[in-house]
Formats: C-alpha cells, sequence, structure tokens
C-alpha cells in the first residue's frame, strides 16, 4: 500500500493549466490552415471564372452577336434584291436604270457586310481573315447589274467555303469550354467556401 503510494506520488502531475492552453493552439492551428486552404480555394475559382469562363463566355456572346448581324445583313440585301424586281417594273427608263444599278449594287454590298462579321469570328490567321474581306468587298463594288450580282454570290460562296460544318464544330467547341470551366468554377467555389466556414466554425 505504502508502495504504491510512493510510485503514485513519483509520477509527474498534470498540469490542468498546461493542458487547456495547448488545446486552443492546436485548435487554432488547425482553424488557420483550413481558412488558408478556404481562401486559396475561392481564391482559384475567381482566376477560373475570370480569365477561363468569362473569355468563353464572350467568345459565345461575340459569336451570337455575329451570327445576329449577318443574319439583319442578309435581310438586308434580300430587301435591296427585292426593290430591284420592284423597280424593273417601272415604267420611268432612266429612274429605273439609275435604282436598278443602285439597289444591286446595295444587295451585294449588304450581302459583303453580312460574310464579313461572320468572318470575324472563323478561325483564322488576322492577315487570312484581312485577305478574304478585301476580296469580298473588291467583288461587290463591281456589281451594278443583276448578272453581276449572280456572279459575285457564286464567286463569294466559292471564296468563303462551305462554312456550316464550321460553324457547327466552333458553336460545339465555345459551349463545351464555356459549360466546362463554369462548372469547374462553381464547384471550386462550393469546396473553398465549405472549407473556409469548417475553419471559422471550429476556431
Amino acid at each position: 500500500m505504502n508502495h504504491a503510494k510512493k510510485v503514485a506520488a513519483s509520477k509527474p502531475k498534470a498540469n490542468p493549466q498546461a493542458t487547456i492552453e495547448n488545446m486552443p493552439k492546436k485548435k487554432l492551428g488547425k482553424s488557420i490552415k483550413y481558412k488558408m486552404a478556404g481562401t486559396a480555394i475561392i481564391l482559384f475559382s475567381w482566376i477560373v471564372q475570370n480569365y477561363s469562363f468569362d473569355s468563353w463566355d464572350s467568345k459565345s456572346k461575340d459569336y451570337m452577336e455575329s451570327a445576329r448581324d449577318f443574319s439583319d445583313m442578309t435581310r438586308s440585301s434580300l430587301l435591296y434584291e427585292n426593290l430591284y424586281y420592284v423597280v424593273n417594273g417601272s415604267d420611268d427608263s432612266m429612274m429605273k436604270s439609275a435604282l436598278k444599278r443602285e439597289y444591286i449594287h446595295q444587295a451585294a454590298m449588304k450581302y459583303v457586310g453580312g460574310l464579313t462579321v461572320s468572318t470575324v469570328n472563323r478561325p483564322l490567321d488576322t492577315e487570312d481573315k484581312q485577305r478574304l474581306i478585301d476580296s469580298l468587298k473588291g467583288l461587290a463594288s463591281n456589281v451594278y447589274d443583276f448578272d453581276a450580282f449572280n456572279n459575285y454570290i457564286l464567286e463569294a460562296d466559292r471564296l468563303i467555303g462551305d462554312t456550316r460544318k464550321e460553324a457547327e464544330e466552333q458553336v460545339k467547341e465555345i459551349k463545351f469550354w464555356r459549360t466546362l470551366f463554369k462548372n469547374v468554377y462553381l464547384l471550386l467555389y462550393l469546396v473553398g467556401t465549405g472549407v473556409l466556414i469548417w475553419g471559422m466554425k471550429h476556431e
């Protein structure tokens, strides 16, 4: 019995004050790490949003605007072409000749305007785009009768090529990357927020 008391007395007594002081320090250190990690993840999500998602989102908007402008310019071209047919039935030969030349010329210029805005967003080098646009404008500037207009349409379509498949692939690419970076941004933001809140709760 006395021996047991001596052994118990020889053991170092736990310091309650030291234990209390050490526990908050450990929790505080762990809390800081989680808060720093959460903040870093949120910051990275912000980088993804501003430098990846916004870039593809801007490309998507530019493509939609160019498609809308192309549609508007094409309708304008058809309007001038219709005016050409209307004037073609006019009795005033002098007025008819002048208006016919102007209307068919404007039909060609509006059409090249639509092709220009659609060419800007094509995956081509800047020099190739400018060369193609200059060629289209040069052809359109010489259109003053219906035969020249028809020849211009054929030549313009030949220069542009089959852009339908190219446009579909471009839309798919833009949609894929835009959706991907949007989901990555949201996932990182949610994870970072969760980690940050967890660290704040365990301070």
